[in-house]
């Protein structure tokens, strides 16, 4: 998504446009439903119910943040400044996200492993 993001605040024809929406609705996909619920329970098993009704709290949260974010941010930078703001943003979560893959109990038996 945050490469559709990049792509989306430098297009100047209509294929771009098309390219840019296509990996939009790609990683979209991605990075809602069932990859996130997947993810949150690999890494919180113990009370799953519980990181499942905060993820979904969040992504609703995020639905309701990101119009009152974008808005200050077009008039500031305007359309394109603001999706390469959000763009970078959402790189930035994915790589922060990556740290969460691996589950504690997978580190502490490659740990007791490597011991």
């Amino acid at each position: 998504m945050s490469v559709a993001l990049v792509i989306f605040s430098q297009v100047h024809s209509l294929a771009q446009l098309c390219l840019a929406m296509a990996l939009l609705g790609v990683g979209s996909a991605l990075a809602t439903g069932v990859p996130v619920q997947t993810l949150a329970v690999r890494r919180f098993p113990q009370g799953a119910g519980k990181i499942l009704g905060v993820v979904f709290a969040g992504q609703s949260l995020g639905g309701v943040m990101i119009p009152l974010a974008s808005t200050p941010l077009i008039k500031a930078f305007g359309w394109r400044g603001s999706s390469l703001v959000f763009g970078v943003t959402l790189l930035f979560l994915f790589l922060f996200v990556l740290l969460l893959q691996n589950p504690p109990c997978r580190d502490a038996a490659r740990r007791a492993i490597l011991s």
